[in-house]
């Protein structure tokens, strides 16, 4: 569990423009760990052409993270807090 944490706080203040590897772990470990201590819950999974599918995950007081799945490992990509909704066919 702080294993985790530490691997999102250093994924989400990595202050450097070069690739940074992405934070991965088992999917089910990382689910769970999103539900349990972040009350985030899976809205949208879109499946990519590279293979891998993407799932966002949002809590009710507004936090997100976005993660891809692959080959049963789940890989943070981002996290936030607040956002708003896009319309269809509009641009941002």
């Amino acid at each position: 569990m702080f294993r985790f944490a530490s691997i999102l706080l250093c994924f989400l203040f990595a202050h450097s423009a070069n690739a940074q590897p992405v934070p991965c772990e088992k999917f089910q470990k990382v689910h769970n760990e999103l539900e349990a201590k972040h009350t985030e819950k899976p809205i949208w999974k879109g499946h990519s052409k590279r293979g891998h599918t993407i799932i966002i995950y949002m809590s009710e007081k507004g936090s997100w993270t976005a993660l891809m799945l692959k080959d049963g490992m789940g890989c943070l990509l981002d996290a936030g807090h607040g956002g708003s909704y896009a319309k269809r066919g509009k641009q941002t």
